[in-house]
């Protein structure tokens, strides 16, 4: 993330300069602010997922993680439409009177965070697969995201589509990493559901 980040400032004061730089700290700032409630959600929803997996009660499971996305995703996309609706005035916070910095902030930041609606598909999935410890599917994803894709697409958009490009990477990296995640999640909420439709045939046939 550190590694990245710098690369981005880099590129930034590269082909924005000095309103770049300052742009991207401001787009930073309130993606931290955006991913709050993804980051509490995933801190929650993980023990009680933990728990009903390791107790065999895998429909729980299921009804848990299938809450969290709906809930995660439906808080982020009203933040972003929020945002979206008020982003002047919320980029104006952090550069008061400056009109040209506030016109590129705006712009610039209503691409870099359009993901912020279906990034927490990636944090609770990685979260979900922490919890019933399953480590290659938790890391791949964010190995995609981190170093597969995200890097090169910074190196290579910016050649093309200037400041744009460099507000795009990360947008672009997200909905394919998102991508990679369901790849995972999908099966794996299929086999929870199976596993919970076979445990009461199992535990009436103990009592038997």
């Amino acid at each position: 993330n550190v590694a990245t980040l710098i690369l981005a400032n880099n590129l930034m004061a590269r082909y924005g300069g000095d309103e770049g730089v300052a742009v991207m700290g401001i787009a930073t700032s309130l993606m931290n602010l955006m991913l709050m409630p993804i980051i509490g959600v995933n801190q929650g929803i993980q023990p009680i997922i933990g728990f009903n997996y390791g107790a065999g009660l895998f429909g729980r499971a299921q009804r848990a993680l299938r809450l969290a996305l709906v809930g995660v995703c439906g808080i982020c996309a009203a933040a972003y439409a929020l945002f979206f609706a008020f982003s002047g005035p919320l980029v104006g916070l952090f550069v008061p009177g400056q009109a040209g910095l506030r016109a590129l902030g705006v712009h610039g930041m209503r691409i870099f965070l359009c993901s912020i609606p279906v990034v927490g598909v990636v944090m609770l999935g990685t979260g979900y697969f922490q919890a019933v410890k399953k480590p290659l599917q938790a890391l791949v994803p964010n190995m995609i995201r981190q170093l597969v894709l995200l890097v090169p697409l910074y190196l290579a958009l910016p050649r093309f589509l200037g400041l744009d490009g460099i507000f795009m990477a990360g947008p672009l990296t997200d909905a394919m990493s998102v991508l990679a995640t369901l790849a995972f999640l999908a099966p794996e909420m299929r086999s929870l559901g199976a596993k919970a439709s076979r445990r009461p045939v199992a535990l009436a046939a103990a009592a038997e």
